[in-house]
């Protein structure tokens, strides 16, 4: 289900999704995006859609999630990249070779 123009107050903007449900904001511009992204408690995935590769790049590592997909979907723990969320999200980072490094916060970004 897609959601769009939903209000930034919304219940459902601020809490985790577990089901087919995307909550589609406006924003004016960058620094609204990211602002949007990162006050919310959560952060398990999150997706950057651009055609611009420096921006996609420059959103992602300033999103505040344990991982960023660039233009597709969010996908949880992909072979050995580290799987785990910040804030609210996860409970640390799971995946193979990273349980050792657990005190890490890791970040992936997949383009």
């Amino acid at each position: 289900m897609l959601l769009a123009d939903v209000p930034h107050d919304a219940r459902l903007v601020d809490e985790e999704q577990f089901g087919p449900v995307a909550v589609v904001t406006r924003v004016a511009d960058e620094a609204e995006a990211l602002e949007v992204a990162n006050t919310d408690a959560y952060g398990l995935d999150a997706a950057v859609f651009t055609t611009d590769h420096d921006r996609a790049m420059r959103l992602a590592n300033r999103i505040d999630a344990g991982a960023v997909r660039i233009n597709g979907a969010p996908s949880h723990g992909i072979g050995d990249i580290p799987f785990g969320g910040t804030g609210a999200s996860g409970i640390g980072r799971q995946g193979i070779g990273y349980t050792i490094e657990s005190f890490l916060e890791r970040k992936s970004i997949v383009l």
